[in-house]
């Protein structure tokens, strides 16, 4: 799955960088993520997330409005931790190896962004996202005999997602910005893997299967570059 995301992350990272280039004031981001165990997943054993994210927003397109208005995309892959054990992976053969069980999740979201036009220095705006999650959990075995390590995805699911977020920009230059931003995501029921619950009973690895609605908020800091001046 990492290789899928780093294949899909370079391939839209060289496609931004060449838009950015052809159209300016277009905008590209990169943002590292952080999506805390709090609200609904808070006494659930959904752990804290980590990732990474990008995104591409238009060319203001309110020019003469006191706010402008973009609209764009968002990328964002988190991944929620995970547990490894030993384990018979071929139990009719007597194979052993490591079963590693994480929880992972990617989704992609419209934006609709309105930012003040009057702001000199710092500039905060409004996101209004909607779009699609995918949820899901990964077996990756690690088979000592082989050295050769296969992940699949089992129990995915991929629900409607709307959301809001708040941030502000901080210029590092005229064409490059600091991004802090705080997001809500309301999303339906996603499965994930009770972590606490990995066992090995007579050397074949199980584990529960838990399903959550969660409310999820998001920390996301990053950077945020521009072409042919300021954007805003």
């Amino acid at each position: 799955m990492y290789r899928i995301f780093t294949r899909i992350f370079l391939s839209l990272l060289f496609v931004g960088i060449s838009s950015l280039s052809l159209r300016a004031q277009a905008v590209f981001g990169i943002h590292a993520s952080f999506q805390p165990r709090v609200g609904t997943i808070a006494s659930s054993d959904y752990r804290n997330a980590v990732g990474l994210g990008f995104e591409f927003l238009s060319p203001n397109v309110k020019k003469a409005s006191p706010v402008s208005l973009q609209f764009g995309a968002q990328f964002t892959a988190l991944y929620a931790g995970e547990e490894r054990v030993d384990a018979l992976i071929s139990p009719a053969q007597g194979i052993e190896g490591e079963l590693t069980i994480s929880n992972k999740q990617i989704s992609l979201h419209g934006i609709t962004r309105i930012t003040p036009q009057n702001t000199k220095w710092i500039l905060p705006y409004a996101d209004f996202l909607v779009g699609m999650g995918v949820y899901g959990i990964e077996e990756m075995v690690d088979d000592h005999s082989y050295d050769e390590a296969v992940c699949e995805m089992v129990n995915t699911q991929v629900n409607f997602e709307v959301g809001v977020a708040g941030g502000l920009m901080i210029p590092l230059s005229n064409t490059v910005f600091l991004d802090i931003r705080g997001t809500y995501l309301n999303t339906g029921r996603v499965p994930f893997a009770n972590l606490s619950t990995v066992r090995v009973n007579e050397g074949i690895a199980d584990y529960q299967i838990d399903t959550i609605r969660p409310d999820l908020f998001n920390l996301k800091v990053g950077v945020i570059m521009a072409v042919d001046g300021w954007c805003w």
